[in-house]
């Protein structure tokens, strides 16, 4: 269960936001790396939340993946997408589970896949330190499930990228650096991926779509909806969120509100999203 958001609530509205932003990268590395047709591999997809990545890779014509989540809400969501793949065993099982264990045997599949959801798992009075221990669990424990020369899969925000590069993170530096204490630096990842025996392939800025579908909605944060596809403002303060909204609502007022969020979103040129590939040693 993420440590910020309550997925339960939210879940309903996930999938009006969120885009799985490379998943066709993401189907060709691991082709690629297992050496295997897409149709022969089985893929954990750990933290799945509604689907999205699990049904655009079955699109690809990815053969099974095993879908894992922590809450009903985003599983009940993925189940009405999915029920036909369910049915005829493409997924093979979508079960309620809480990361950093994986219930699965040693060397069970071909890849497994982390995408937006390590950031959830640690508690918040935790990862000050740059240690962020229940995430080198998961990490570990995805090591432990892969076979040889399978494929580790993690999509992530670094906190530059949360920092920089997005215009909503912009308007309140306080909440901003709240959040990026939850993301991983860069030299953690490379780190943790060593250590669990994982070399790491390749390293993406993704620059080619965004994965919130509405990011241009500039007046997106005076709306539960849009506020709901995004964890950044789970740790906003009420006091916060209406600092926040009082801005937008001015900006939105005097004309302002685009050139002011297109001057400062840097996602396009820059990146939001950092994908990593790994292949196990």
């Amino acid at each position: 269960m993420s440590k910020y958001e309550n997925y339960n609530s939210t879940s309903r509205n996930y999938d009006k936001q969120r885009v799985p932003v490379a998943s066709d990268t993401i189907a060709a590395m691991i082709q690629f790396l297992t050496s295997k047709q897409l149709k022969d591999i089985h893929v954990l997809d750990a933290g799945c939340g509604t689907g999205n990545y699990s049904s655009a890779l079955l699109e690809r014509g990815l053969g099974q993946v095993t879908m894992i989540d922590a809450s009903s809400g985003m599983l009940q969501q993925a189940r009405d997408k999915l029920g036909h793949a369910l049915a005829d065993g493409r997924v093979k099982q979508m079960l309620e589970v809480k990361l950093p264990e994986l219930p699965f045997p040693d060397k069970t599949f071909d890849a497994v896949m982390f995408n937006l959801v390590l950031h959830h798992l640690e508690p918040k009075s935790s990862s000050t330190d740059g240690s962020f221990p229940v995430i080198t669990k998961a990490i570990t424990e995805a090591r432990r499930v892969i076979k040889k020369n399978g494929v580790l899969i993690v999509t992530t925000q670094l906190p530059n990228i949360l920092k920089n590069n997005l215009w909503f993170s912009r308007i309140n530096e306080n909440l901003t650096e709240r959040n990026m204490k939850r993301w991983p630096e860069l030299d953690y990842y490379e780190s943790t991926f060593s250590a669990a025996k994982f070399e790491l392939v390749e390293t993406v800025n993704i620059l080619s779509k965004h994965y919130l579908n509405e990011n241009e909605f500039y007046e997106g944060p005076l709306h539960d909806w849009w506020r709901d596809t995004e964890s950044y403002w789970a740790l906003a303060t009420e006091e916060e969120l209406r600092q926040i909204k009082e801005k937008i609502s001015d900006l939105k007022e005097r004309g302002e509100l685009e050139a002011w969020a297109k001057e400062r979103d840097r996602a396009r040129t820059e990146g939001s999203i950092t994908l990593f590939v790994c292949k196990a040693m």
